[in-house]
């Protein structure tokens, strides 16, 4: 136990109410928890509000020190809902203001973009088909999207065979070629190198494709038009009949040629 002089001196400057002071003033041959007890019921009441007065400060400190810290933590993460819709509203009203200008329709024409568009369209759209062509009775129809090989006429047997003259075709890769309709179509494998199609409806004579090849052989009497294409020589002379003449100027070849049918 302290002896009461150094309580008098600590409760000079001590934040208790005067009322503590005085009570041990009065009680010199008291110790201090007899003291205590000789307490009035307003002195403890007093003490108990110091006690409820400094844990309310320290939960005031604590929610101040939390709320700095959900501060710091909003302002690195990014908003969300309509908080962030209301934050974007604002930083485009800030930069963007309406001029009160009226666009007339000059004005967006002056505004289009320009350029070749039809050359971006390319990558996006499926390319127009260049040709049409089909039988005579439509169970063959056929569309082309590739440019076409120049027509070459070819004298042979097999080709006047099946056509009852010589016969004009023209060529394209297969991989630009595609098939509106083929219910009339049939295949003839006439030698061990090339078959030819024809339509088992009406007897068109449609195709030539070598076994192998890439490209696939169109009989040009079979397209719709013929815009862009000329005959530009002549195969299998050796093999032409005597019924006609062949006048013109184009190359003549006596059997097969490096660009074929």
């Amino acid at each position: 136990m302290l002896p009461l002089l150094e309580l008098r001196k600590q409760c000079k400057n001590c934040f208790l109410p005067q009322v503590i002071n005085q009570i041990f003033c009065f009680s010199p041959g008291l110790s201090i928890f007899r003291s205590i007890r000789s307490l009035s019921k307003p002195v403890i009441g007093v003490l108990g509000l110091v006690n409820e007065c400094l844990l309310t400060e320290k939960i005031k400190i604590k929610k101040l020190s939390e709320r700095e810290k959900v501060a710091k933590s909003k302002k690195n993460t990014p908003a969300l809902g309509a908080d962030y819709s209301n934050k974007m509203r604002s930083r485009y009203a800030e930069k963007v203001k309406p001029s009160g200008k009226i666009y007339t329709k000059s004005d967006r024409r002056e505004n289009r973009v320009k350029g070749d568009m039809k050359e971006d369209s390319k990558e996006n759209k499926f390319e127009e088909a260049k040709y049409h062509g089909g039988c005579l009775c439509g169970a063959v129809k056929f569309e082309i999207y590739g440019l076409m090989r120049q027509i070459i006429n070819c004298h042979c047997r097999q080709c006047r065979r099946t056509h009852g003259h010589y016969a004009a075709y023209s060529s394209v890769e297969k991989s630009k070629f595609k098939f509106i309709r083929d219910t009339g179509l049939k295949w003839f494998r006439s030698s061990d190198k090339a078959k030819r199609g024809f339509c088992q409806e009406c007897g068109a004579s449609l195709f030539y494709e070598r076994i192998g090849e890439k490209n696939i052989s169109i009989a040009a009497g079979m397209l719709d038009s013929t815009a862009g294409l000329k005959t530009i020589s002549h195969i299998f002379m050796n093999d032409k009949p005597d019924y006609y003449l062949i006048e013109d100027e184009l190359p003549k070849y006596k059997q097969y040629h490096d660009n074929g049918l």
